[in-house]
């Protein structure tokens, strides 16, 4: 082959090359494109739906069951705004286009701010009315005992004064058996009764989000070793929906640093926290009547 072929081969695949790069920018910018008019329609659906639920809480009497519904409406509004928004950032930054990295910012924190402050009016609401319930119920139930027959309260008080009655020489025995044998257990094998921490695998229930979080940072993310291998480590641990949060992100220690950026984002967060508060307040069966763990329980989703 001569020099003059050679030369034309050479410009025919820059050719190729320059023709891939002319190709490859338009497709980016398209897909940068249809990330922002998605988002302009997720902040406008978050909106709508945020205002829908602060309105219904205005009312007088708003209706519980409404209230949850429109709530779950704005969780998955928040967090389809929040993904949206998070690629857009990604993108941004990968492009190094700080300004926009910026705006995007300030956007899902106004975003984050905006869920914050309505899901902080629910919460007071549906804790406002859970008190009422519970306390209606409480009432509604000591009017019930005082109406039973007072022959059936002492016969009751008689049956648990013999049930608390024991001899003292009994009870002390049991216990000095017990330690005994727990100092024995302790002391001949202690080692083998002490486990290992162990990492759980994080799927995206965001209720085990935080409790996996903090095991992953204490046992892999404070250890001395490369981001690369702790982010081969952090995909070790994730499944299903969270592991696609951090897949095609590459090897590198800025992906190890993306991937655990993406899964705050997703699953952690005060908004997050809210969010399981509620729903465990709104699951809080009745308190019962005379059962200090109602109370207590009770009183410590309150605090």
């Amino acid at each position: 082959m001569s020099n003059w072929d050679l030369e034309i081969e050479a410009a025919a695949s820059e050719g190729d090359k320059m023709d891939e790069t002319v190709i490859a920018q338009p497709d980016e910018s398209l897909q940068l494109e249809d990330l922002k008019k998605e988002k302009a329609k997720a902040k406008s659906a978050f909106t709508k739906t945020r205002h829908s639920l602060l309105q219904i809480l205005e009312e007088d009497f708003p209706d519980r069951e409404e209230i949850k519904v429109i709530q779950k409406k704005l969780i998955n509004a928040e967090e389809k705004a929040m993904d949206i928004m998070g690629n857009l950032y990604d993108k941004y930054k990968h492009r190094n286009d700080i300004q926009n990295v910026m705006k995007t910012t300030k956007e899902m924190e106004k975003i984050e701010e905006e869920f914050t402050d309505a899901e902080n009016e629910c919460r007071d609401y549906l804790i406002e009315s859970k008190v009422a319930s519970s306390v209606g119920s409480s009432v509604s139930r000591i009017s019930k005992r005082d109406n039973v027959n007072s022959e059936n309260k002492v016969e009751s008080k008689h049956v648990t004064a013999e049930k608390e009655v024991k001899p003292e020489f009994e009870q002390t025995t049991k216990e000095e058996n017990k330690n005994k044998q727990l100092k024995s257990e302790l002391g001949s094998d202690m080692w083998k009764q002490l486990k290992r921490v162990s990492i759980p695998i994080f799927k995206g229930n965001k209720r085990n989000y935080q409790s996996w979080k903090a095991a992953f940072l204490a046992c892999i993310d404070q250890a001395p070793a490369t981001k690369e291998y702790k982010l081969l480590q952090l995909r070790q641990y994730v499944e299903g929906e969270a592991l696609q949060v951090i897949e095609n992100l590459g090897h590198s220690a800025v992906a190890y640093d993306a991937a655990k950026e993406r899964l705050e984002r997703k699953y952690g967060g005060q908004r997050r926290q809210i969010t399981l508060y509620i729903e465990e307040l709104e699951n809080f069966k009745p308190m019962r009547e005379g059962i200090a763990k109602d109370i207590e329980h009770f009183a410590d989703l309150l605090i």
